[in-house]
């Protein structure tokens, strides 16, 4: 009893730590600095995307729910591409930005009504796709050791 109870505070405290700071890149998302912006006004950007995805991955490994740990990692690789990226141009990483924050919310309400998550972005699909693909690597890398 006292372990489920334990379980399900760390399952809240972690939801609203994650919804806290994917409301905050959604907002830092709508400061999105232009396609001609130099580094000295990108870095600031960059640096504090970085921190509420540290946040984030902090708050992941409370989450007891496997599934949802994994939607929400997944969303995050495509969140820190949206905002850290370089290959694409400034709209496509914008609208990234907020896709993928609005997704990760519509994931955090749908476990907590113990809903069916919202279907996948092309972009949260791009994040598995190269999870999938490193983690398939590393295997056979390891499998190849003696």
């Amino acid at each position: 009893m006292a372990r489920d109870e334990r379980r399900s505070q760390l399952e809240r405290e972690a939801v609203d730590t994650l919804t806290a700071e994917f409301v905050a890149l959604r907002n830092l998302a709508r400061r999105y600095p232009e396609e001609d912006a130099g580094e000295d006004e990108m870095r600031p950007f960059r640096l504090e995307a970085l921190d509420h995805h540290l946040r984030i991955d902090q708050a992941l490994v409370r989450l007891p729910n496997e599934q949802l740990r994994i939607r929400i990692g997944d969303v995050t690789l495509a969140s820190q591409r949206a905002f850290q990226g370089f290959e694409d141009d400034r709209q496509t990483r914008f609208t990234a930005a907020f896709t993928v924050t609005a997704e990760a919310l519509g994931c955090l309400g749908a476990s907590l009504r113990e809903e069916e998550m919202p279907p996948l972005t092309s972009h949260t699909a791009e994040a598995r796709r190269r999870r999938l693909v490193h983690e398939a690597r590393r295997q056979t890398n390891s499998a190849e050791l003696p």
